[in-house]
């Protein structure tokens, strides 16, 4: 999914490290499409300031002060898209910010600084976004808790030719509407397809589900 081209996306950057965020706000300075709306130093700094500054995307880090990233990631990500910008890569933290309605989950130094303001542009667009090795952490972790090793009931194999279609276009950011409207089938159908792949890949939302999908096509 594309945004139309004279959208500004309006940017919340949260970090207690007041010289972290400077540099992530000197990064998207001067860019037509992307405006930072504000800033905020902990969770709930950030969950007051979305709520004035109605932004596009929060960038939010998962180790602060007060309440943690993780813990606003759930509030945030009901009106807005979040995406985790932090130095964590750990197992724990990196799931609990996905199943927190986290959309996308950025390690810093496993990006380069000029694919930050791509990043912003793709989550803003609908599309999941993890850094590599966060795909390989998800992935992991879901194959540790599917509760089953057979891949002919569960896992990315088990899917079949119409349910992988949906996938691939669920990875690529497309919603249900868009789905149904590709396949010429109704609403309801496709979230039929959908609630059946999240149960085969031991997944409860879209960006669980793509890290799976992700993980495995990498591999293969």
């Amino acid at each position: 999914m594309e945004l139309e081209a004279d959208v500004v996306i309006r940017v919340l950057v949260v970090d207690d490290n007041a010289v972290i965020r400077r540099g992530i706000v000197a990064l998207l300075t001067d860019l037509d499409d992307i405006q930072v709306a504000g800033e905020a130093g902990d969770g709930e700094q950030a969950i007051r300031a979305a709520g004035e500054l109605e932004p596009d995307v929060v960038l939010l880090d998962v180790r602060m002060p007060g309440m943690n990233g993780v813990e606003a990631a759930g509030k945030l990500s009901e009106n807005t898209r979040v995406m985790m910008l932090t130095y964590t890569d750990e197992q724990d933290q990196v799931l609990a910010a996905i199943r927190n309605g986290a959309s996308g989950y950025l390690v810093h130094g496993q990006f380069e600084a000029d694919d930050l303001a791509d990043r912003i542009r793709q989550l803003a667009a609908g599309d999941t976004v993890l850094s590599p090795a966060i795909v390989g952490t998800v992935f992991e972790a879901l194959q540790k808790t599917s509760g089953s090793g057979d891949v002919t009931t569960s896992g990315p194999a088990s899917l079949t030719r119409r349910e992988r279609e949906i996938m691939h276009l669920i990875s690529q950011g497309q919603t249900n509407t868009q789905i149904a409207e590709r396949f010429v089938l109704s609403e309801k159908t496709v979230k039929n397809h959908v609630h059946r792949i999240y149960s085969k890949l031991g997944a409860s939302n879209r960006a669980q589900a793509t890290a799976v999908w992700l993980g495995t096509s990498a591999s293969s």
